[in-house]
């Protein structure tokens, strides 16, 4: 799991280095009901998001990191666009 945690990681720490901070708010619209779709059929795992990270299919990870935590969509938009170096 280590290892895919890892990827999501890099996944998540690329995509969060090409969004800019003004950037236009995210459509979650579709990610949403396919995310939801997985976490129905119980398949919704960190495995399952590492190709969503990797690929950089933003929406999706998020969306997917959001059910997983139980976190609010428009709360886990705003995680990857902060300066995660500044907390290490």
């Amino acid at each position: 799991m280590a290892g895919i945690k890892a990827k999501i990681e890099r996944g998540l720490a690329e995509i969060s280095s090409e969004v800019g901070s003004s950037a236009a708010p995210r459509d979650y619209s579709a990610a949403q009901p396919a995310v939801l779709k997985i976490e129905r059929a119980a398949e919704l795992d960190e495995a399952a998001l590492a190709p969503l990270a990797s690929d950089r299919r933003y929406e999706e990870t998020i969306a997917g990191l959001s059910v997983l935590s139980k976190i609010p969509f428009k709360i886990m938009d705003r995680f990857p666009k902060a300066d995660i170096r500044q907390h290490e």
